[in-house]
C-alpha cells in the first residue's frame, strides 16, 4: 500500500506540471520571449533534471526517498503559485531550475521507494504499474489544464499548486506512517 500511495503521490505532482508543459511555450511566446529564449527556458529545467537525477540519493542519505516526493510536491506548490503571478524572464528561469526537484526529484523518489519496498523481481511490474498510473492521470490533467487555462489563464496555476499540495499531504502523511 505504501508504494501505491507513492505512486499516487508521484502521479498527482508529476499532472501538476501539465498546465505549463501544455501552454508554456504559448504563455511565454504571448508575452514576447522568443523561440530562443523559450528553448533555454526549457533547456535549464532539462539541466536541473539531470543535476537532481545525479544527486538525489547521494543527498537522501539514509533517509526515506519519500522525502525526494514531499520536498518535490511542496516546491511545487510554491512554483505554481508563483506562475500565476505571470513572472518575468528571470523569475522564469529560477522557476525552471526547480524543475530539478519538482519534476526528477519527485520521479527518483519513487523510484528509491520502489527499489527498497519491492522484490527486485517485481520491479518492473511496479514500474508498469506506475507508468499507467502516470499516463492516466497525466492524460486527465492535461484535459482539464485546457478547460483550466481558458477559464481561469494564468490563474489556473492556482488549481495545478493545489494538485501538488495534495500531493505533498499524501507523502507527509505517508513519511508519519514510516517513523
Amino acid at each position: 500500500r505504501a508504494v501505491i500511495g507513492a505512486m499516487h503521490a508521484t502521479a498527482l505532482v508529476t499532472a501538476s506540471h501539465t498546465l505549463l508543459n501544455t501552454f508554456g511555450t504559448i504563455q511565454w511566446t504571448a508575452i514576447g520571449l522568443s523561440g530562443t529564449t523559450i528553448g533555454v527556458l526549457i533547456a535549464l529545467a532539462i539541466l536541473a533534471e539531470i543535476v537532481v537525477l545525479f544527486v538525489a540519493q547521494k543527498l537522501l542519505g539514509k533517509r526515506s526517498p519519500l522525502w525526494l516526493i514531499a520536498i518535490g510536491s511542496a516546491v511545487a506548490v510554491l512554483r505554481w503559485g508563483y506562475m500565476a503571478f505571470k513572472p518575468g524572464l528571470y523569475e522564469l528561469a529560477a522557476l525552471q531550475l526547480l524543475s530539478g526537484i519538482t519534476g526528477m526529484g519527485v520521479m527518483a523518489g519513487l523510484m528509491l521507494f520502489i527499489a527498497q519496498r519491492i522484490d527486485p523481481r517485481l520491479i518492473s511490474t511496479a514500474q508498469g504499474i506506475n507508468a499507467v498510473m502516470l499516463g492516466v492521470v497525466a492524460a486527465g490533467a492535461t484535459f482539464a489544464s485546457g478547460y483550466a487555462w481558458k477559464a481561469f489563464g494564468y490563474s489556473a496555476y492556482f488549481l495545478e499548486a493545489v494538485v501538488a499540495a495534495l500531493a505533498c499531504v499524501l507523502t507527509l502523511s505517508a513519511l508519519r506512517k514510516q517513523q
